[in-house]
């Protein structure tokens, strides 16, 4: 049975079950997925700094994916429903109405969803290990570091993970 019949096309959890496969057993489980891939060699294993590079990415972009899409959906992003922060977005939002955008508007859900499900893809073309996902990695989570306070954080390990181990995830 090939990954592709397993995996319900056009999905968030699809997603994230084809980037932990990977992250288990190596990008060479989805290669007739998408085409040419580098031939795994006997006892090839991921380097750990790229399944942590990973696992930040699973969690930005797919927390961006599910709350753009969701808002788009539904109308408005996931807030808190109770406390002192009750009904607000994150401190982004600030960040957004200095660029003179609607924090809450159409715009920045299509962005926020648009932006989420590429990073996703190229998350999965990095596992594989595609020559040109290191540098769309490194665009994506400087891309993202404006996505206070969460999202600057996954942003920043990804950013120094892929400039200290850049020989070895290039």
């Amino acid at each position: 049975m090939i990954l592709r019949d397993l995996v319900p096309k056009r999905s968030l959890m699809s997603s994230c079950y084809v980037i932990m496969t990977i992250a288990m057993h190596g990008p060479w489980v989805i290669g007739p997925l998408f085409g040419r891939t580098k031939q795994p060699r006997a006892g090839d294993k991921m380097h750990w700094a790229r399944a942590l590079i990973l696992l930040c990415t699973l969690m930005e972009a797919g927390w961006m994916a599910f709350d753009g899409s969701r808002a788009l959906v539904v109308g408005d992003f996931i807030s808190p429903t109770s406390g002192p922060h009750a009904g607000q977005l994150g401190p982004w939002r600030h960040l957004v109405q200095r660029v003179g955008l609607d924090p809450h508007g159409t715009p920045i859900k299509v962005i926020f969803a648009v932006y989420g499900w590429a990073w996703i893809l190229v998350g999965v073309e990095f596992a594989r290990g595609a020559s040109w996902s290191w540098s769309a990695m490194l665009g994506a989570a400087l891309g993202a570091l404006w996505f206070l306070p969460l999202g600057t954080l996954f942003s920043v390990v990804q950013v120094a993970l892929l400039l200290l181990f850049r020989q070895r995830l290039a």
